[in-house]
Parts: C-alpha cells; sequence; structure tokens
C-alpha cells in the first residue's frame, strides 16, 4: 500500500512530461518568443497546423491544457496584434496572466492590463505566473479609470455580467475588441450581447486561430 501514492506520483509526472513534449513540438511553443518580439504568426499558418475549430482534437488538445494554464485561452496571431495596435493607446479588462498585454507592449501598443479576481472565480488561475504588471481593476473601474483609452477583452467569464457592465460604461465613439464566441457561446454572458446589441455598432470581425471545438474570433465594435 505504501508504494501506490509513489506509483500515482510517477504517473503524473510521466503525463506531465508528455504534456510538456507534445507543447514543444507545437508552434504554440514559441509563444514566448512572440512576447518578446512582439510578433506572432499568420493566422492561416496556425490553422493549417491544426488550430482551427473542426479540425481533430488529438495532440492540440493536449496543448491546450498547458496553454491555458500558462498563458489563457485564446491563441495571438499576427493579424489580431495588427488590429488591436491600430486601436492604441488600450486598456486590456480581465487579463489574467497578462500575455496579451504583454505582447502588445512588446509590439509598441499602449495597452494597460486590469484585473479583478476573487478567489473561486470560474476560469482563472490566481497561481498562474503573471507576464505583466496588472492594476487591480474590475472592468467597470478600469472603463472609469481610463474613459479614453479603447477597450480589450479576451473570453470574459462565463454567464457574469461585469464586461456587459464595462461596456455600457464606456465613452460614445470608443472601441471595444472582444475575443469571444458570440451569444450563446461560453464567453460572456447575455447581458454582455444585449448591450453590444443595442448601445454599439459593429466594426468587422477577424477569424483568429482556435483550439479545436473552440469557435472565437476577434470582433470589433463601436459605443454609439
Amino acid at each position: 500500500m505504501s508504494a501506490e501514492p509513489e506509483n500515482v506520483a510517477l504517473a503524473e509526472a510521466a503525463f506531465r512530461q508528455l504534456q510538456l513534449s507534445k507543447l514543444a513540438a507545437s508552434p504554440l511553443a514559441g509563444m514566448a518568443e512572440w512576447m518578446k518580439a512582439g510578433r506572432a504568426p499568420l493566422a492561416a499558418s496556425l490553422r493549417q497546423a491544426g488550430y482551427t475549430s473542426d479540425a481533430e482534437r488529438g495532440d492540440t488538445w493536449i496543448v491546450r491544457r498547458l496553454f491555458k494554464a500558462q498563458w489563457g485561452f485564446s491563441i495571438p496571431c499576427a493579424e489580431a496584434i495588427n488590429a488591436l495596435h491600430s486601436l492604441s493607446p488600450l486598456v486590456e479588462l480581465g487579463a489574467g496572466s497578462g500575455y496579451w498585454t504583454a505582447l502588445m507592449r512588446a509590439a509598441g501598443a499602449d495597452m494597460v492590463a486590469t484585473d479583478k479576481v476573487s478567489e473561486g472565480s470560474p476560469g482563472y488561475n490566481l497561481t498562474a505566473s503573471l507576464h505583466c504588471q496588472i492594476e487591480p481593476l474590475c472592468g467597470l473601474s478600469a472603463v472609469q479609470a481610463y474613459p479614453a483609452r479603447n477597450v480589450f477583452c479576451s473570453w470574459p467569464s462565463e454567464g457574469d455580467d461585469w464586461c456587459a457592465e464595462a461596456a455600457a460604461a464606456m465613452r460614445p465613439g470608443r472601441y471595444l475588441g472582444l475575443i469571444s464566441k458570440g451569444r450563446g457561446g461560453n464567453v460572456g454572458s447575455d447581458a454582455l450581447f444585449d448591450v453590444l446589441d443595442q448601445e454599439f455598432s459593429p466594426k468587422g470581425h477577424l477569424a483568429i486561430p482556435q483550439f479545436p471545438g473552440s469557435a472565437d474570433g476577434l470582433a470589433f465594435y463601436q459605443r454609439r
């Protein structure tokens, strides 16, 4: 019986090593270098490598677990960086580990990362390492603190209305870049998409790389 915990630990270590080997073989292994350089591959090259919603899960499903833990839910690409750069200066809401802001800053954009998450909140790893300084502001407070900035948010919490409240507080004319799965997806809330329908004008949609089964994209809106 005494050997059982040791066997479990060995099995967990072996599985962890398998995960790391799959990430090392993935194009997403270059994420740390992307952040240093402020550049990422084109979306098409990542889709060709299997990072698209309708691809077979395979090894990319293993990679997703590590990528989520170290970085976050959405995959950057050159097109997204360029589009967001054009909206600088920006404030990021719900920044999580801060990887998007770190990447955008390396690309020369003026972006401030904010997030305020209480222990036990879904979809956030409080033990994750941070990739940039994050101001402890909730979405509404961040928009109020930086009213002259455009806003970026990736994967706001499922079923939570904080992003809706922040969007409703944005000044007329300000832009919102939102990575989500749209209404009915497991990102954001119905209240958020109600606000977008009623108080914003759509300004385009950018197809970004996706993990298999995750139909997220980068949409742009302007506050009316």
